[in-house]
């Protein structure tokens, strides 16, 4: 049997169902190789979308890290503005945090360690040389009580001794020249149990603020002159304050 095709060709049939057989292969194929097409490019685009995401998770972790990481030299600005308003309100907030985590701005260091139960606790706080254990060392436990407390040596390096009646972290404060012997240091034994492990050692908050202020006033535009003016009682910090900005000028001191 002969065909014939609209422009008056003759085909013959077997050769027409060939031609109509290859035809439907040739499409199914291009079909195929489309939707494959499609897949990689739908998996490449999730695979992108992925990547963002997780990039923009990473980047605000950094944030909040480098936001809360060393609480005691952060000056608590909102975002990174230093207004007049802010360097007030950061100093206020920051003295009412001093008065929760320092015992006393007169020490200038403390060593914080954890001891265990102990009638007679020794520990060796690493008192580098130079200060008098006599005269300067003061142990507070984690209520913010002084314990009473003796040495087993005037000049540093020495071992603080005095009794531990629960396990709990007990700081051992140093470094104040102006400090005197205590009365109770005679009733302490000079010797104890060898015992207390150093969770850390640390100078006092009172001289952080200013550095960082002057930081953020500088990245803002502001001009900033801060310094430590004194101590108020204990535990608050009076500064002394010279800003400077379009809308407000002040010099003087803030506690």
């Amino acid at each position: 049997m002969i065909l014939i095709r609209d422009d008056g060709f003759k085909v013959p049939e077997q050769r027409h169902v060939r031609i109509c057989e290859q035809g439907r292969k040739a499409k199914a194929i291009a079909n195929r190789d489309y939707l494959r097409r499609s897949c990689q490019l739908n998996k490449r685009a999730q695979f992108m979308v992925i990547t963002i995401v997780l990039i923009g998770i990473s980047f605000f972790t950094i944030f909040l890290l480098i936001h809360t990481i060393d609480r005691s030299s952060v000056a608590m600005f909102e975002e990174k503005e230093a207004s007049f308003e802010n360097v007030q309100n950061s100093i206020l907030q920051r003295n009412d945090w001093i008065r929760t985590y320092w015992w006393d701005l007169n020490w200038e260091n403390r060593t914080v360690m954890l001891v265990p139960t102990t009638l007679t606790a020794q520990v060796n706080p690493q008192i580098p040389p130079g200060f008098d254990c006599n005269k300067e060392v003061r142990v507070i436990n984690s209520a913010g009580a002084e314990v009473p407390s003796n040495v087993n040596s005037v000049p540093s390096p020495c071992q603080v001794i005095f009794s531990a009646p629960a396990t709990d972290t007990y700081s051992i404060y140093w470094n104040n020249p102006s400090a005197t012997v205590p009365a109770y240091r005679g009733s302490v034994p000079p010797a104890g149990t060898p015992t207390g492990s150093m969770v850390k050692q640390e100078s006092s908050p009172k001289s952080k603020f200013c550095p960082h202020a002057q930081a953020i006033s500088s990245a803002s535009g502001e001009k900033l002159d801060c310094a430590v003016q004194g101590i108020i009682g204990s535990t608050k910090v009076n500064y002394s304050i010279n800003y400077k900005s379009l809308e407000v000028s002040y010099q003087g001191n803030l506690n």
